[in-house]
């Protein structure tokens, strides 16, 4: 006897055209308010809203067929268009300044170590928060302290403090701290507008009230970009974004956040999506063909995602 089993497929995901009024979905905060979807509409940028996450991932995959195998999983060869991970230093000329960052190839062969060397999510936000400040879609980054979770080496938390940030709060476990300390300070050297602490996501309030204690600011926006590598830590992840959004200051209702992924597994994607939906947070995929920075909007895997905790 053979025993065969069939798996539907998902069904036909919801376009752009009919999805409902963002409006209706994306709350604006008034005054607060410096990430709107009306204005990312304004400037051509088109998104969905996400709903179901198989049926994203499976529009996803259609529109990048040939990068995945049926089973779901990524195929070898789409990583790393952005950067070198053989590079002692990687460099990044962004808003008239070029910025440098150690990386630390070997701790990455340390178990679990994946921040000592930069990812290309960490080279492409700090070039997508640029081409929207630009475009005047993001509203004066001068206004804004923004908290990165996962920041490994440095190389966005640089970018957005070259890009104007008021303050950035940069966090990840405690073996990379010296090493994101050192970049940072190497870059902005006199400059007193960057925290680096440890946030571990397990105990993440802990963490984060302790370097609220010793005086890193609150919230105005976060932003985390190659995170989401394994379903295991979904729950902590998200755990740690809705309680750093918890910092914001007084009168503001909701806190964005720019996640910044690459398509690695279908599985974990769908995994950390469900999560997100499953505290009821708002979750926007902006399409990527809309972005003008090339090396996004041709990136084979990246992914830009807006959520509104």
């Amino acid at each position: 006897f053979f025993f065969v089993f069939f798996q539907p497929p998902p069904p036909a995901p919801v376009m752009a055209s009919e999805q409902p009024d963002p409006s209706s979905y994306w709350h604006s905060d008034s005054e607060h308010s410096f990430l709107e979807l009306s204005s990312l509409a304004r400037h051509d940028y088109e998104f969905v809203r996400v709903l179901d996450p198989w049926v994203d991932v499976a529009e996803l995959m259609a529109e990048d067929e040939g990068r995945w195998n049926p089973g779901g999983d990524a195929k070898p060869g789409g990583y790393l268009e952005l950067t070198d991970q053989q590079l002692k230093e990687v460099k990044l000329d962004l808003n008239g300044r070029q910025l440098v960052v150690r990386q630390d190839t070997a701790l990455l062969l340390e178990p679990g170590v994946t921040g000592s060397v930069v990812w290309d999510g960490g080279v492409a936000l700090p070039l997508l928060v640029e081409e929207w400040r630009d475009a005047g879609v993001i509203g004066p980054l001068s206004d804004l302290c923004v908290w990165e979770l996962g920041a490994g080496v440095g190389l966005t938390s640089c970018g957005l403090l070259a890009l104007g940030a008021k303050h950035v709060v940069a966090t990840d476990q405690s073996h990379m701290i010296p090493t994101l300390e050192s970049n940072l300070r190497r870059n902005f050297p006199d400059c007193g507008c960057f925290t680096c602490g440890t946030l571990d996501w397990d105990d993440a309030e802990t963490e984060i009230a302790t370097l609220i204690r010793d005086g890193a600011p609150r919230c105005d926006m976060i932003v985390i970009s190659d995170t989401w590598y394994n379903e295991c830590i979904a729950k902590a992840l998200v755990d740690a974004l809705v309680a750093v959004a918890k910092t914001a200051p007084d009168g503001r209702k909701y806190t964005p956040c720019i996640a910044l992924e690459e398509m690695r597994s279908a599985d974990c994607l769908v995994g950390f999506l469900e999560e997100v939906l499953s505290r009821g947070i708002t979750v926007v995929r902006v399409v990527k063909e809309s972005i003008r920075y090339a090396g996004l909007s041709g990136h084979g895997r990246m992914i830009v995602f807006l959520f509104q905790l």
